[in-house]
């Protein structure tokens, strides 16, 4: 199954730790989703991409994660459904506008498709459902103007198809939003978050001196954040979200919480 990773700071990080230093690495992932993987982050306000498939990249290029520094970053490691293509234009994020996007899970795709208009038809540009799934939420978001409710109204209609998990990690580049839920065997569809105050605890207490040092070094040192993983990548107290529900992480890094 796919995996998700998103951090929001008050200032530009770079997650270098998260993918290679940690406990569990985010990098490590790709190993059981070998079918793409992506990255994005904003520069100046404006969504940026980076991402590999399989079909066109039989070794990804993890080292492009080095180089990125920003207040808001996304990823994901990719395990296609199907016969989709194993494309980079297949691997998530997705970007709309200001917005980025990435999911895990499978919903009906046609379900979504289906409701989308000619405009947002028209944007799409790979054969994914969560392509699909992304541009339902924007064309909700055009006509409401209001994020929490093109997200509930665009999950009560991929509900209805019974699909195999919805989370998902969306940014408009301010706020950081991220949604669990399954359908179907739920222990395959964790998303946790973890928030971490650096400057307030001495001591990070992991098994691997590894990490420890990595968290003293370079690593979100004396940031504030919140990070988000399918998998806690450090020993440090994730907590893992409920079925239905979306926490929204705001620049000030408070943290709001409710159920769909």
């Amino acid at each position: 199954m796919c995996r998700l990773f998103a951090v929001i700071a008050k200032r530009p990080v770079d997650i270098k730790c998260s993918f290679f230093s940690t406990e569990k690495p985010f990098q490590g992932y790709a190993t059981a989703n070998q079918d793409g993987w992506g990255i994005g982050w904003y520069e100046r306000k404006k969504p940026k991409i980076f991402k590999e498939g399989s079909d066109d990249t039989p070794s990804y290029h993890f080292g492009k994660v080095k180089k990125v520094q920003a207040k808001i970053i996304l990823s994901h490691v990719r395990l296609a459904t199907g016969n989709t293509p194993k494309t980079s234009q297949n691997a998530h994020p997705f970007a709309y506008k200001n917005f980025l996007f990435a999911h895990n899970g499978e919903v009906e795709k046609q379900r979504v498709y289906g409701r989308l208009n000619k405009q947002f038809k028209s944007l799409i540009k790979g054969e994914t459902d969560s392509e699909a799934y992304f541009l339902l939420i924007m064309q909700f978001f055009k006509e409401t103007r209001n994020m929490i409710t093109s997200i509930k109204k665009t999950v009560a209609l991929a509900r209805q198809g019974h699909p195999s998990g919805l989370n998902f990690i969306l940014s408009d580049g301010i706020s950081l939003y991220a949604f669990r839920d399954a359908m179907q065997t739920e222990k395959e569809f964790h998303l946790h978050y973890l928030q971490r105050h650096p400057t307030h605890q001495k001591t990070f207490k992991y098994f691997s001196r590894k990490t420890q040092e990595s968290i003293n070094s370079a690593c979100l040192l004396k940031e504030e954040a919140v990070m988000f993983s399918s998998e806690p990548l450090t020993h440090e107290q994730w907590a893992l979200m409920g079925l239905g529900e979306l926490v929204v992480v705001t620049p000030t890094l408070r943290i709001e919480k409710r159920m769909l």
